[in-house]
Formats: structure tokens, sequence, C-alpha cells
């Protein structure tokens, strides 16, 4: 395959892997969703300088690459002309090496082996999780969905971080059937949840120590 050409654009189908990660971004995080979020993925979360942004990326890095191995989407790179674009086999897609960087717009063909990479709109957008409308918001099962994220919350053995509970809820609602709310809808229950057990961190802790002494005396 030829490298990347700087003169060459995508067109309306195919677009760049920064395009698709900011149109998964703005649906699962909304306003939180930065287009700077992937450059945090050069460190590891450990060192990473906003953990937050950290685990948006890495959430959104996921969700398409489960859906380009998944063949939701089309994924193409530039064909011999530098001009055109050509389909990557799927066989390319699924093989072990297979992984995508949207900090480098990159995907890995064999091992250290980069190559840009782009992916088909139309189907991206039909791939995410139909977003309900305002109208429809009273369909939402709210105690469902805020009690999950709340059980989600009080499984971890710290506090967790906004984008890891809008994470997955946006992964738990479709797997059970849910319409996805929002990602600003998610973000405020992921910050109401986050902030309260933040301001009584000693009694959650007390309560989850409960909780292991007494699964001990079982």
């Amino acid at each position: 395959m030829s490298s990347l050409n700087s003169n060459i654009s995508a067109n309306a189908r195919q677009i760049s892997l920064a395009d698709a990660a900011d149109i998964i971004g703005r649906r699962f995080h909304h306003e939180d969703w930065k287009s700077d979020d992937p450059f945090a993925l050069e460190n590891g979360i450990d060192q990473a300088p906003d953990r937050e942004a950290w685990t948006r990326a890495r959430h959104v890095q996921d969700e398409l690459t489960s859906y380009v191995t998944g063949g939701w989407v089309t994924a193409y790179a530039l064909a011999d002309d530098g001009v055109s674009f050509t389909k990557l086999p799927m066989e390319w897609l699924t093989n072990p090496s297979f992984a995508l960087n949207i900090r480098t717009g990159c995907f890995m063909v064999h091992i250290d082996q980069w190559e840009q990479i782009w992916f088909d709109r139309p189907e991206l957008l039909n791939a995410l999780p139909k977003a309900g409308q305002p109208r429809q918001k009273h369909t939402f099962e709210w105690d469902k969905i805020i009690h999950e994220g709340w059980m989600f919350a009080l499984r971890q053995e710290t506090v967790p971080i906004k984008a890891e509970i809008v994470r997955h809820l946006g992964s738990w609602c479709p797997e059970n059937k849910q319409a996805v709310p929002d990602g600003s809808l998610l973000a405020k229950v992921a910050k109401t949840i986050v902030d309260f057990l933040t301001e009584n961190k000693t009694g959650w802790e007390n309560l989850k120590m409960k909780r292991l002494e007494a699964k001990a005396n079982e």
C-alpha cells in the first residue's frame, strides 16, 4: 500500500480514523469529548496527565475496533494509485496482530507495521447504538440505568472516574435491550455518582470493608 499523501483527503464516504473517533466520542461522551483526547493514549493510564481523557479515548478506540472486527464497519486503505480507496480484507482485520491507534490514525498490519486507515461513514453511523430522541426520554428505564451505574461504581476498588461509568453504561444499555441515552445524560448520572462517592468516601470505604468482613465470615 502507498504511504499517506498529505494532498489526499477522504471523500464524503471514507473518513479518517480521527473523524471516526470524533463521531464515536461525541456520541458516547458528548461535550466531554475533546478532539485531542486520543493524545492521552501516548502513555498508560497511570502516566496519563488526564485520566478522564485517557479513558474516553480508550473507550472510543475499543468501540471502533469492535465495529471493524465485527464486520459492521468497512475499513479502507489507499490503493496503489495513491488517490482511490480499497477495502481491507477481513483476514487483515481479525488476525492476532490487528490493532487501531486513534492517536496516529493507523492500524497494525503485521507486528510493528502500521498503515493509515479510513472507515465507511454511513456504516459507522448505523453501527452506533441508537440514541433516544428527546420526546422518547420517558421510554428510558432510568431506574435500571441509574441502578446499574451505582452497582458498577460500588464494585470498583476506588471511586471510578466519570468516563468509566459513561463507558460502562454505553455498553450495558444495548446489551440489556435498553435505548442508549444521550451522552450528556449519561454524564450527569456519572457525575452524580462520582460526586457523592467522593464526598462520602470514608463511609463508602467502611461499607465495602463490612462487606468484605461479612464475606470472610461466611
